[in-house]
């Protein structure tokens, strides 16, 4: 076997026993792992056959003295607002390998334990330095809403946790726009507005004095739905990883029943949901289908491309009305809660972290982010147009409206 198989096996090895450390909760994956690392250990004491070089086989020794001495040297390394440029630079200056994949997480998780640190494009940003290095564990627990790229997961996390605690039920319906407003990272307008935007563009103006149009409370939308859901879905994934939730998507119809007013004997709309059948699925299915080709475009991706999707939905809502008395379809969860664990798991966090002060520190987090996130995401995707002097008022008085309590 030549060094550099052998290189790439001691560090397969070095990887997994990282992951190892990673989910030392999930019994499964860690024997699976463990079992793993005996096969390449094996595979190396009976294939190496240099005899002018030992062999090493690399393996988890118990914390000792000399590790202790190193964290401690590693912590005197750092300083607060300490800049590096790059991943490279940090990796050079602890002296860690400049690898990526679990290797580099394991290296993340154990630079949290450190101090409390940012990004900013390749930078890293050294915000505080702890006096003394905390265990991988508490390292993670104490990282509300720092030292990641996303301000606010984590918190958001908890915050689940605690709406899915006080839920009377061991189940829980909701869209991830709903959950979004339960947890604070939008309000009641928000959601509100989403599906009626004339609405929100005639109270804007009456309200505020204010000019604004269609296209950009569109661009509003699109941007924080993508920027927010995405967190959202996140914070679930992770519940679900902890075993602490499980969930089960479930499409959904926004319907409506023609009635006659017993007041003045007008027929009007009366709208309601329901979960979708196989067969109201499949007939919208074929629907989109027809518009897609309609507008020339070969998937969704292209709609978005081209900005056709306020005219893609627009369109099909048109037809599924008259057609079928549906108005769209959307994407709902039912999450089946597991309490016991839940509560088990706040009754830990309450002691590192005040939930209730949490819970209303959250609107201004999202409200940061909004503000931050929503012009460059614009600028990059459709460049500087007309009207860009005004975009960042229009972006804060949005915010102001849908993300703010």
């Amino acid at each position: 076997m030549n060094t550099r198989k052998i290189d790439i096996l001691k560090e397969i090895i070095e990887e997994q026993k990282a992951l190892i450390e990673e989910n030392k909760d999930h019994e499964e994956i860690t024997e699976m792992l463990k079992s793993s690392i005996k096969v390449i250990e094996y595979t190396l004491e009976n294939e190496y056959k240099n005899p002018t070089e030992p062999m090493v086989i690399i393996k988890k020794e118990p914390e000792n003295t000399d590790l202790l001495k190193k964290s401690e040297s590693d912590l005197k390394q750092l300083t607060n607002g300490q800049v590096f440029k790059s991943w490279k630079e940090v990796c050079s200056h602890f002296g860690w390998k400049e690898t990526r994949g679990d290797y580099k997480k394991a290296k993340l998780k154990e630079l949290d334990t450190m101090c409390k640190w940012h990004k900013e494009g390749n930078k890293i940003i050294i915000d505080e330095v702890y006096e003394k290095q905390l265990d991988k564990k508490d390292g993670r627990k104490n990282n509300f809403g720092t030292g990641k790229k996303s301000i606010y997961y984590k918190d958001f996390e908890i915050i689940m946790l605690k709406l899915f605690e006080l839920n009377h039920t061991n189940y829980l319906d909701f869209t991830i726009t709903q959950l979004m407003q339960m947890v604070g990272m939008v309000n009641k307008d928000y959601v509100k507005y989403k599906y009626s935007k004339g609405d929100l563009l005639d109270s804007l103006r009456t309200e505020e004095s204010m000019i604004i149009s269609n296209d950009e409370i569109n661009n509003f939308y699109e941007v924080h739905q993508k920027l927010l859901s995405e967190g959202a879905k996140t914070c679930l994934k992770k519940l679900k990883q902890a075993y602490l939730v499980d969930l089960k998507e479930i499409r959904m119809l926004r319907m409506f029943k023609l009635v006659v007013s017993d007041e003045d004997g007008t027929t009007k709309r009366e709208y309601f949901d329901r979960e979708a059948t196989k067969e109201e699925l499949e007939l919208i299915l074929v629907e989109k289908r027809k518009l897609l080709e309609k507008i020339g475009c070969s998937d969704l991706q292209q709609i978005y491309q081209r900005r056709l999707q306020a005219e893609f939905y627009r369109e099909l809502r048109t037809v599924l009305e008259e057609k079928y008395q549906i108005s769209f379809d959307y994407t709902s969860y039912r999450a089946i809660l597991n309490k016991s664990a839940i509560s088990k798991e706040l009754e830990e966090l309450q002691q590192i972290v005040n939930i209730d002060e949490l819970i209303l520190s959250i609107n201004g987090k999202a409200y940061k982010k909004s503000i931050e996130d929503y012009n460059p995401k614009v600028i990059d995707r459709i460049g500087v147009f007309e009207g860009f002097k005004d975009l960042e008022q229009t972006t804060k008085l949005l915010s102001d409206r849908l993300i703010l309590s």
